[in-house]
């Protein structure tokens, strides 16, 4: 649902600034007026979507450059909620393609299933990527110039299946992923084994999911907390084994009305035979993907809403990660920050859905974000 609303954000914005009430009146526009206020709402279209729907995406990762996604989603809902606030998430199933400006590119497709009332989950796909991005080795971190250039391209699947536990908000469940890859990468060649440039991933994981907020589109309150634990062997179709060890923890806490404060806590573990681009990396806003690797990393990071007037907020954020380079220990670890603003504009009131732009500062350079709901969104 969020990749659907990402292409409609900028046209609701400019709508929401600069349309006046009337202009939403009657026909086709008038779904997108809420009643209560008489502002820009997609309240109402979300309750009535349903069928075959264009997707467009822009692309804000700094890692790939700027860039753009298409495709062509399908959204499955029981015709007895149609025109109603959904209670729970709608199937969706598509077929996407993206480039970026950096010559990254990818295709694929896949099927997100909410079944049995949500008491059952499943996601999954198939897909082939060609992505370019930089290395750091590890005796190199910190030094923001050496970054070495390599480009991954390859196929692959993904599927994943969960269960709530009758009764809790507690989802236990499983997840395979196998990815066949092609690595060039131009460093030297002591720095890469040479079974990191051709082959077959596969794992298995064991996963479990706490989840009691508010809402999952812009929580007000509430906890999300997730670990899983995954195990890449030849039996999995892997050709090398190792480990991968990933928890989160997300708290949201809504105060007089208006203000909301929230917390991430991320820490990741890879053990074994692990290729460079499987290492864990600092994942914060305005700090490009894989710059800062380690065998395991620690992420802090803090939000702050301030609603303040009923449709418009402001966004304040910040945080630390450090991460230790493989063969090392906690002292030789490799720390990065950031800090950035945005606002929100609440863009579907009866979903409490709430939709803006990000600006954050890294330790080397600036970058910007796009947000259709949490900005935590990706776990």
């Amino acid at each position: 649902m969020k990749s659907i609303l990402t292409g409609l954000l900028i046209a609701a914005l400019w709508a929401a600034l600069f349309l006046p009430g009337d202009a939403l009146a009657g026909g086709f526009m008038s779904q997108f007026k809420d009643t209560l206020d008489n502002s820009f709402d997609m309240s109402q279209w979300l309750s009535n979507a349903y069928g075959f729907m264009p997707v467009v995406s822009i692309i804000t990762e700094p890692a790939i450059g700027p860039g753009v996604g298409v495709g062509l989603g399908f959204l499955r809902r029981d015709k007895s909620q149609v025109g109603s606030v959904m209670t729970q998430p709608p199937s969706i199933a598509g077929v996407f393609g993206l480039y970026t400006a950096n010559d990254t590119w990818g295709v694929g497709g896949g099927y997100m299933g909410f079944w049995r009332h949500d008491s059952i989950r499943y996601r999954g796909g198939l897909g082939y990527v060609s992505v370019n991005l930089k290395y750091y080795p590890p005796i190199l971190e910190g030094i923001s110039d050496k970054g070495f250039d390599f480009n991954m391209k390859g196929g692959g699947t993904l599927q994943e299946l969960s269960f709530r536990i009758p009764g809790t908000r507690l989802f236990l469940g499983g997840r395979y992923v196998f990815f066949k890859d092609e690595v060039t990468v131009d460093i030297p060649v002591e720095w890469l084994d040479p079974w990191e440039a051709d082959m077959n991933i596969g794992g298995l994981a064991g996963l479990a999911v706490y989840d009691n907020r508010d809402n999952t589109f812009t929580p007000n309150n509430g906890t999300r907390t997730g670990i899983s634990y995954t195990y890449y062997d030849p039996v999995f179709g892997s050709d090398t084994t190792f480990q991968r060890l990933d928890g989160y923890a997300l708290g949201y806490h809504l105060f007089a009305d208006r203000y909301m404060v929230a917390l991430r806590l991320d820490g990741r573990y890879a053990e074994g035979a692990t290729p460079f681009y499987m290492l864990p990396y600092i994942d914060l806003r305005g700090v490009p993907a894989m710059r800062y690797q380690g065998k395991y990393t620690l992420v802090a990071e803090t939000e702050f809403r301030w609603d303040f007037t009923y449709r418009w907020s402001l966004v304040l954020f910040g945080g630390v990660g450090a991460a230790v380079p493989p063969e090392s220990q906690w002292e030789d670890r490799t720390g990065a920050y950031n800090m950035g603003a945005g606002f929100r504009y609440f863009l579907a009131r009866q979903y409490k859905l709430r939709a803006g732009i990000d600006v954050a500062r890294g330790p080397e350079d600036w970058a910007f974000y796009i947000q259709i709901g949490q900005a935590w969104g990706r776990y």
